[in-house]
């Protein structure tokens, strides 16, 4: 006997390559987003130029794999740079795009080129500095106008004291600053005739950041002793100033020099009483001499100590972040487990024991730190670490999960309701969410469950050069991972936050991605992963995801021209319509979509499990069988007359081949518009079963 039956499956899932999974999902969702009015699935996706109007792709015309991208907004999102990196085969060139009229600018050139194990450059915001570190070359740091080192390289020198003349003898390197009678409160040394006087002094650099450098040694002793009232003379009895040469100078952005003294150490040799103190700042860098005239009771707070500030700790840092105004740089490839942080407000300085070590865990090496709430997550290999507290009471860093890791640092990402969401280097997408406050509790879970077959296509060894971002305009992550042995970027997992039926994944197949990031519109940039390889059809530079059903742009001659868009892949998966042992036969299959115009649209269906014995339907268009077609484009309008429509939803029927089977799929592919919302199928079951096993014999 067989039972008609009617079944709907709206709203629709995701994909879902599990055994166990939702009627309503998809084996196969390839190139699809959330269209915003219906919540179906659309194919009204694409990537164009990011200069639409240029010629070619200009200014990025000669550009090969972009290898770093970041856009940096200052001045209070006023001023925006487009910073990015490019291979060029003589090293990588960090350049930003100046918008008018559409060129670029080139920051550094020979800088290092990220191996397939490494992740590249990161860029950190720090105020109105973007603090660029890549792991090999010497961080910097960027204004805006100009790039800089980041911290300290060396300790000033000392300047030299000249001797002090008391008796107006003129001898070498001496110098006579007696202060007259009327200016008794300014100088140094005492105004008593035949008093000892000894004084020695210490600089440190200012920078542009107001970070102070590590300061210098003392210099040598200056002593004299004052001249008695004997003769009367003019220099008799009178305090002094003191004459400095060979001031130091500091590197490009130092704005000043601190000058820091003892007070009057007189005839005393016991060094425990030798504290300097602020004596005054020298405004400017090139300026080789100075004179100390600050009265001892006049002199400022005691001297920062030796390790206050120390020459960066970590010259080649491959990572780092701002937690409560403070810089944690990575220590990079020769120093891959420790974690150092700066002074707060001061991105220069970082204190001699300002630095965690975490070798001493099993883990691996540090790969990237990230901020959530009030922590900084740290990521290493095998493990994750957190950070806790502020600069007043201390930072402590206490381990936090063992066995999952992260080797993408340009692939974690915080997803509004979702957490920090990171490729593992195992294997397998994960969040961290929650937190420690409140009796709140740090968890980690898998989140990429739905799509583990395309997760077992990753290249491991080649996961440092995922790259990973988030758009709420979109309301979407994207990931893109090496795959199928790819050194570079080759597949792209989605995760739609707005699909109907909760957060559902899609595929990205055939997107040159090398790099992205979401601009302050919302809008989703990436670089091209080949770029111009010297071939006369090519595509180079950074480009934008749209919902134009455009797949880039190709060259022709001189010209761009717009290149095939990506094609769209729905395949259900095999269901069984809640009876796992019966035939069914389907007899009709209905598409609740837009009807979209004469576009045409043609379906497959799969029986047994088998998605390569498949049976193609007529080819039907998108226009309502029931209604006169609509307008399309290219169909003459009358003003005043003519009414521009919206968009109804259709049921596209299809008459499907009589083929019996427990279970049963539908695919479809296609390069043109198209939204999916649901559909309905009608079938036939049948009181045939579903044969028994084989036997062994």
């Amino acid at each position: 006997m067989k039972v008609a039956a009617s079944q709907r499956f709206s709203p629709l899932g995701g994909l879902d390559e599990r055994a166990a999974h939702s009627p309503s999902a998809f084996e196969v969702l390839e190139n699809v987003t959330i269209d915003p009015a219906t919540k179906g699935w659309s194919t009204k996706l694409g990537f164009e130029k990011f200069f639409p109007g240029s010629t070619l792709y200009a200014p990025f015309n000669s550009d090969t794999r972009i290898l770093s991208m970041y856009e940096w907004s200052t001045h209070g999102g006023k001023v925006r740079f487009l910073l990015y990196e490019v291979d060029t085969g003589n090293g990588a060139e960090l350049r930003y795009v100046k918008g008018n009229p559409g060129a670029t600018e080139t920051l550094q050139t020979g800088r290092h080129v990220p191996t397939p194990t490494e992740a590249g450059t990161q860029y950190i915001p720090f105020g109105r500095f973007l603090i660029i570190v890549n792991g090999h070359d010497r961080p910097k740091k960027f204004d805006g106008q100009r790039l800089t080192d980041l911290g300290w390289s060396t300790v000033p020198s000392a300047p030299r004291p000249w001797g002090v003349d008391t008796d107006n003898s003129k001898g070498p390197d001496e110098q006579n600053f007696a202060v007259t009678f009327g200016s008794d409160g300014l100088g140094l040394g005492f105004a008593k005739g035949g008093s000892v006087n000894r004084y020695r002094w210490k600089v440190a650099f200012i920078s542009e950041t107001g970070s102070v450098s590590p300061i210098s040694a003392a210099t040598a002793n200056l002593k004299w002793t004052t001249e008695p009232s004997s003769t009367g003379g003019f220099y008799e009895q009178r305090r002094q100033c003191v004459y400095l040469e060979n001031m130091p100078t500091g590197p490009d952005g130092t704005v000043g020099r601190i000058l820091y003294r003892t007070k009057n150490l007189g005839d005393t040799d016991d060094l425990s009483e030798e504290l300097f103190y602020y004596e005054q700042t020298i405004w400017n860098n090139n300026e080789k001499s100075a004179v100390s005239w600050v009265p001892d009771s006049r002199l400022g707070a005691l001297a920062p100590d030796d390790g206050d500030s120390v020459p960066l700790p970590t010259r080649q840092p491959s990572g780092g972040v701002v937690h409560m105004q403070t810089l944690f740089l990575i220590g990079g490839p020769s120093d891959p487990t420790s974690l150092y942080y700066s002074s707060p407000l001061h991105p220069d300085a970082f204190p001699a024991l300002n630095v965690f070590q975490v070798g001493h865990r099993r883990g691996g090496d540090i790969k990237a730190v990230v901020p959530y709430y009030n922590n900084v997550l740290v990521f290493r290999e095998h493990s994750i670490e957190v950070v806790r507290g502020d600069p007043q009471s201390g930072f402590r860093i206490t381990p936090f999960e063992e066995g999952i890791g992260c080797s993408s640092p340009s692939a974690i990402v915080t997803v509004p309701g979702v957490g920090v969401v990171f490729p593992a280097s195992s294997g397998g997408i994960y969040a961290v969410s929650g937190g420690f406050d409140g009796g709140a509790s740090l968890v980690t879970r898998r989140i990429s469950d739905p799509i583990l077959r395309s997760v077992r296509r990753w290249s491991l060894g080649a996961m440092a050069r995922a790259t990973a971002t988030y758009s709420e305009k979109w309301r979407e992550y994207h990931l893109y991972v090496p795959a199928d042995g790819s050194e570079i970027p080759s597949l792209g997992h989605v995760l739609h936050l707005d699909a109907p039926g909760g957060p559902a994944w899609s595929t990205r197949v055939g997107w040159p991605v090398s790099v992205c990031l979401t601009d302050h519109q919302g809008d989703i940039l990436f670089g091209h992963s080949v770029g111009n390889d010297g071939s006369g059809n090519f595509a180079a530079g950074i480009f934008v995801i749209s919902r134009k059903r455009v797949g880039g742009w190709g060259s022709s001659g001189a010209n761009a021209v717009e290149g095939d868009p990506p094609t769209s892949r729905f395949r259900t998966v095999f269901n069984d319509f809640g009876d796992p042992i019966r035939h069914k036969t389907v007899k009709y299959l209905y598409l609740e979509c837009l009807a979209l115009g004469s576009t045409s649209v043609q379906v497959s269906t799969h029986v047994g499990e088998s998605s390569s014995a498949a049976t193609t339907s007529k080819t039907v268009k998108l226009q309502r069988p029931e209604f006169p077609d609509e307008h399309v484009l290219g169909t003459t309008a009358v003003y005043g007359t003519t009414r521009w429509k919206r968009t109804p939803v259709m049921h596209l029927g299809f008459d499907i081949p009589d083929n019996g089977a427990t279970v049963w799929a539908w695919s479809l592919e296609t390069d043109k518009d198209f939204v999916l919302m649901g559909y309905t199928v009608e079938l036939q079951v049948s009181d045939q079963r579903r044969r028994s096993g084989r036997g062994t014999a």
